[in-house]
């Protein structure tokens, strides 16, 4: 299982993102990366995700949701080009 985070701010460049690959016993964190602008980091999510069927969580208008995107890369960037609408 992977396990993606995200240290939000509203400046892109003060955005961290993580990857960690987890198993029974362990997480291992296999990269970490800075904001260079919206995009690169929404890119750069999509390109940590597989290709299908991975719940994404989030708290859209301050509550929290789990939303299973069937292809989840396109979809994640949709909804990020969505919220910047």
């Amino acid at each position: 299982m992977i396990v993606i985070g995200i240290d939000c701010a509203t400046d892109p460049k003060k955005v961290g993102i993580a990857l960690a690959d987890c198993d029974e016993d362990r997480c291992a964190l296999v990269a970490v990366e800075l904001g260079k602008s919206h995009e690169s980091l929404a890119r750069k999510i999509a390109s940590w995700l597989p290709s299908r069927g991975v719940p994404l969580l989030g708290p859209p208008s301050g509550r929290p949701s789990i939303v299973v995107l069937e292809d989840t890369a396109q979809s994640f960037l949709a909804l990020v080009h969505e919220s910047q609408a």
